[in-house]
């Protein structure tokens, strides 16, 4: 994968988390997001 396609897809992921964290009040569902986004960033 290129780097500017990953550099990408980041910034991808950043954007949906960021809009997901915005509309989610619950924090067990906000813990869970952010532990698959962790996830994610890892691979």
């Amino acid at each position: 994968m290129s780097s500017s396609g990953y550099l990408l897809s980041e910034h991808l992921l950043i954007a949906m988390s960021t809009i997901f964290y915005r509309r989610t009040e619950s924090k067990k569902e906000r813990q869970l997001y952010c532990n698959i986004v962790r996830t994610s960033l890892k691979l």
